[in-house]
């Protein structure tokens, strides 16, 4: 079967599998098939503190940053988690270990993506990992050493959801504007299960914004220390990739550090699990963790208001 006509899941693993084998051949024309003249690539992360993040349009430049990020980085290994949703659009929970050629450290992270396709071609690519401990292997005096992968991304609950994908995008949408609103501890009690998992995908540079909480209390207490040092001026959800009971929600937000002031556009994305009585039982959260460094430390220049 060729590869355009392929399901999405199977063309998507197709694409990973030739990236992976243009990173290590370093033969990036093999990735014409796969990618769409128009394509976008989002890489989260402020150039303050990652250079190789931003938006880059059209194939041509899509491949020019592909090929710096191979120039920074070796890819030593690099394994799939999930997948969730299906057709045109889906979004892949990922770890991997990379080197940086220069120095020869090495780091072990996890990241999600988003990936829209349309004719057979890779349209929109958002990726998201630990921007603090990718910034760290390129020398950021910000950074920290970085947690394991397998402790921020291991395997994942299996379970079936009773709801209807309507329902679950309206919760989602609800819920994304009564957490922000300051009733998170709300959202976590009527809609939690009493044991459920909430990781941050971290490097450890701030204990808030990293490790693994378990429990109501222990969510809201998390949140709660986040919202303490940083407000949401504005937000919306972009997207919601629904497959049973695994969820996917990319979001925009712009926060205001509540003690320095500063401001930054920046965006997240999450990975959920509910269970047969539509409960939450498991939240990955990855976001923009060295622009959280900057706003709270004030490290580095950024793109502040």
């Amino acid at each position: 079967m060729g590869y355009r006509r392929m399901s999405g899941r199977a063309r998507l693993m197709s694409f990973i599998s030739a990236f992976g084998l243009t990173w290590t051949t370093r033969n990036f024309v093999r990735l014409d098939d796969y990618l769409s003249r128009t394509i976008i690539l989002h890489l989260g992360g402020m150039r303050s503190h990652l250079p190789l993040a931003g938006d880059f349009e059209g194939r041509a430049a899509v491949i020019d940053a592909l090929q710096a990020i191979e120039v920074e980085f070796e890819l030593l290994s690099f394994r799939i988690h999930e997948v969730i949703g299906k057709g045109e659009k889906l979004a892949v929970r990922w770890s991997a270990r990379l080197a940086n050629r220069g120095s020869g450290s090495e780091l072990a992270t996890g990241g999600m993506a988003q990936v829209s396709f349309v004719d057979g071609r890779v349209e929109f690519c958002a990726v998201y990992a630990d921007t603090a401990a990718l910034a760290s292997l390129m020398g950021w005096a910000g950074g920290a050493a970085p947690l394991a992968c397998e402790q921020q991304v291991g395997p994942l609950e299996k379970s079936h959801i009773g709801s209807n994908r309507c329902d679950i995008e309206a919760f989602f949408l609800a819920a994304h504007e009564q957490w922000h609103e300051g009733r998170y501890a709300n959202v976590v009690r009527a809609h939690f299960h009493p044991r459920a998992r909430l990781r941050f995908a971290g490097s450890g540079l701030f204990p808030a914004f990293s490790g693994t909480h378990i429990g109501h209390e222990a969510i809201i207490a998390a949140a709660g220390s986040l919202m303490s040092q940083f407000e949401r001026v504005h937000g919306h959800i972009d997207d919601i990739l629904v497959e049973g009971n695994r969820v996917s929600v990319r979001s925009s937000l712009r926060l205001r550090h509540r003690q320095t002031s500063l401001k930054a556009d920046t965006d997240i994305c999450d990975a959920y699990v509910m269970n047969l009585d539509g409960e939450i039982v498991d939240w990955v959260a990855y976001c923009d963790t060295g622009l959280l460094a900057q706003l709270a430390q004030r490290v580095g220049p950024g793109n502040w208001d």
